[in-house]
């Protein structure tokens, strides 16, 4: 009968403190919460650092000491709960992640962030929550680490000390010669004797007590047979010498360990500076360390020949900001550095005839100041970046959500009639062919906006198609070459007004070089003279939709063969939406990116930076905005979804929900694998601005797991190249919450941020055999990468 129920796991805190040298029959795991360690076993020795694991087989002989102070948690597992489970007679892990880099020791980091937050809430008691994560880690552990022989040592020696270890592990209840294991190991016994004590430390005889000793630990704890029946199950010769030895290992007698034991229901060793610790991780799992959950898998099988070409349209326009703001050599630092690293060659301009550019007083005919004008416009041809110009009155806003605003300025009237507007443009057009050259300003475009609330352009009275047609014609006829198109509606705003415009448009004698369009996840509510909506689920059917619906729209009035530009895209108007600076919004943007593909022909994300959002209650590092970079331009994980995909190929092999598999000729590929998670609905019943928790706005955390082979490749080695980004590494939020959230950085604050968010980065190397190539990925929630396989 069983005294009390038997402790499948046990767990204690560490700190400040060395381990001598010792054995156990239970598994153990050694997870480094801070510092650094060196680990031996069986005589090797490893430096593990923070978040680093080992995982300590049964009666290896092991001991740890501090290279700088630590903070660890260690684990045990009961070892014959984990025979029991697996049906085995022998357990063996190969888990030690300071000699290995397997994108498998994220998900036991994931799990031991949820487990640690769980003690720091319960620290002296075993909850079920905390038992179930357990059980989790102890799945994950026996997936993923288990092995049926020693597959992480690397030569003979390690392989015999293995074997003879798991062989007394198994016959340890019964009398072992020395002479019997020797022969086992193809050695002389007196050779063999000798090469046991080298190994393990300890003679053979005192090795096999050892162990017998531990095995009979359960029974003395969990059941009340006798003395002297667990004596003979465990292969003592007698009751005696069981209990002997016992007291020398234990410094008690066996029933008196028993008693003693059995009124301490201790699970969890945890002190009170341990407390402290562990409340860091309760902090960073409300602040968004990423939970884990289940693990997903998905398997593709493609063939390399089965490539067709593809254009990509997501990397090559950015919106850059209204014009007076590109004046700002903050602005004109950050877009430098963009398009070194991005390598955009486009960028699109708002507000270029804005009043702010002081280029003429009021709406007075004539020679016109383009100075400021200039300003904007040699920066960018100096960048080697081709202005995409908005012909707008935009109003300049900034948005909390769709129906609030921060500050809102209305639409000015830019012209107060066509021939001033003609006039001015015509002028315009003149000065720049003869500043840049027709060379170079044969590539730019103009991008007419029509404002559907007032119903004019530039504050023009009249119809589109009209106004559009005399603006066409004042282009092409100063420079031929550049393209004109507009509208710059969002059909899921105005499906109608869309429609209309179209089949007035189609009756004028120009055709536009492209129609554009705004693409953002939201309806609208009414029909008013302003911008009332709600939000749109930011699914990627929902963008796919619109996209189709336009395509359908300008083919049912003859025009399908204009390109389609998104002039304007993004996955939220709110400049103040913790969403915006998150992973999971990076993560979301591959997917939509992938999935849309080439069915548009361009694409200009909006904005480049939130500088272009900034009011008086901007003063920390992030603040919800749309921008890829942060105001002071630290980039975002938004920013690494476009650059990821602009490192694409264009030759396009397979395209999932989940990846993306690209050819860059005969001997590179280039694979995009993500997880994103889709918005839970707690994002749609909070106000945008007002969210606070990253965890409050997904569906879940899953962890993604990826095979996929490649067949018709080369056979022989191949190199690989890993870029990724992740939240609980390289993002910008999780690195600004280490620093502990200050309002106001140094330059050197900056300039740390932009050193630790950047993409982390990983070689290594796989074998093609038989024209298959596999390639195994384990992704956790959010996480995004871009991988380059080449020769």
């Amino acid at each position: 009968m069983d005294i009390h129920h038997k402790q499948e796991f046990e767990i204690c805190f560490k700190k400040g403190m060395a381990e001598r040298e010792h054995m156990h029959q239970n598994v153990e795991l050694i997870y480094v919460m801070e510092g650094c360690i060196r680990v031996y076993v069986l005589g090797k020795c490893f430096d593990l650092k923070s978040d680093d694991t080992i995982v300590i087989n049964s009666n290896h002989r092991h001991s740890w000491a501090e290279l700088e102070p630590s903070h660890l948690c260690v684990i045990r597992f009961d070892y014959s709960m984990l025979l029991d489970n697996m049906d085995k007679k022998l357990i063996f892990f190969y888990c030690n992640s300071a000699v290995e880099n397997s994108d498998y020791y994220d998900g036991i980091r994931s799990i031991m962030e949820d487990l640690l937050s769980e003690c720091a809430v319960n620290t002296d008691m075993m909850t079920f929550q905390k038992k179930s994560i357990l059980y989790r880690l102890t799945h994950y552990l026996t997936s993923y680490f288990m092995s049926d022989s020693v597959s992480g040592s690397d030569s003979e020696k390690d392989f015999r000390i293995e074997k003879m270890i798991q062989y007394i592990n198994a016959n340890y209840n019964r009398p072992i010669p020395l002479s019997e294991l020797a022969a086992l190991l193809h050695m002389a016994p007196t050779s063999f004797s000798r090469f046991f004590k080298k190994s393990v430390g300890l003679s053979f005889v005192e090795y096999i007590n050892n162990v017998r000793l531990h095995f009979a630990m359960e029974d003395v704890l969990y059941t009340d047979h006798s003395v002297v029946w667990i004596a003979s199950t465990h292969g003592f010769t007698n009751a005696s010498a069981f209990c002997r030895r016992f007291k020398a290992l234990y410094g008690m007698p066996p029933l008196a360990f028993r008693k003693k034991k059995s009124q301490i229901g201790e699970l969890t060793q945890a002190d009170e500076n341990d407390q402290e610790f562990l409340k860091k991780y309760l902090r960073r799992n409300e602040s968004g360390i990423w939970k884990s959950g289940r693990a997903q898998c998905v398997s593709f099988c493609v063939s390399v020949k089965n490539g067709s070409l593809w254009r990509i349209p997501w990397n090559k326009s950015i919106c850059l900001g209204v014009a007076s703001e590109l004046e700002s050599g903050r602005m004109q630092e950050q877009i430098a550095e963009a398009k070194k690293d991005l390598q955009f060659t486009c960028g699109r301009l708002l507000g270029l005839f804005d009043e702010k550019m002081n280029y003429r007083e009021n709406h007075a005919a004539g020679i016109s100041n383009y100075a400021h004008i200039d300003n904007v416009l040699d920066f960018l041809v100096s960048q080697k970046i081709h202005p995409v110009i908005s012909l707008d009155n935009k109003p300049q806003s900034v948005m909390k959500g769709i129906n609030t605003f921060v500050y809102e300025k209305k639409p000015e009237m830019i012209f107060k009639s066509l021939t001033e507007c003609v006039g001015i443009l015509d002028d315009f057009l003149e000065h720049i062919v003869h500043r840049y050259g027709m060379g170079e300003v044969q590539e730019w475009q103009f991008d007419c906006w029509w404002d559907e609330f007032c119903e004019n352009t530039m504050g023009i009275p009249g119809d589109f198609p009209d106004i559009f047609s005399a603006i066409y014609k004042t282009v092409k006829r100063r420079i031929p070459g550049a393209l004109v198109g507009g509208c710059g509606l969002s059909p899921a705003i105005s499906k109608d007004k869309f429609f209309s415009l179209l089949q007035r448009w189609v009756l004028q004698e120009m055709t536009p070089d492209f129609i554009s369009i705004n693409l953002f996840p939201y309806s609208r509510v009414d029909v008013s003279k302003k911008l009332e909506g709600k939000r749109r689920h930011t699914a990627d059917e929902f963008y796919v939709s619109e996209i189709r619906l336009c395509r359908n729209m300008l083919s049912s009035v003859g025009w399908e063969n204009v390109p389609l530009y998104i002039s304007e895209w993004n996955m939220s108007m709110s400049q103040r939406n913790l969403f915006n600076d998150t992973c999971g919004k990076a993560a979301l943007m591959a997917r939509l990116m992938g999935h849309i593909g080439d069915s548009v022909d361009f694409a200009a994300y909006l904005w480049l930076s939130d500088y272009t959002g900034i009011y008086t209650d901007t003063r920390k590092l992030l603040a919800g905005g749309m921008g890829l970079l942060t105001a002071d331009g630290v980039p975002k994980p938004a920013y690494y979804a476009i650059k990821f995909m602009g490192l694409l190929g264009n030759v396009l092999i397979h395209r999932e929900k989940y990846d993306i598999v690209t050819a860059v000729g005969e001997y590179e590929y280039r694979i995009l694998c993500f997880n994103p998670k889709d918005l839970s609905y707690k994002y749609y019943t909070l106000e945008e601005n007002v969210i606070s928790r990253q965890e409050d706005i997904f569906e879940n955390q899953d962890l993604l797991e990826i095979n996929l082979t490649l067949e018709d490749v080369l056979d022989g080695e191949w190199n690989v190249k890993e870029y990724r980004m992740a939240p609980w590494r390289n993002s910008v939020f999780e690195a600004w919450q280490e620093m502990g959230l200050p309002d106001d950085l140094s330059p050197e604050d900056i300039c740390y941020l932009k050193r630790v968010c950047l993409p982390s980065v990983k070689y290594s190397h796989i074998i093609a055999q038989k024209g298959k190539l596999v390639l195994q990925q384990s992704l956790r929630a959010q996480e995004i990468k871009l991988i380059r396989i080449y020769r």
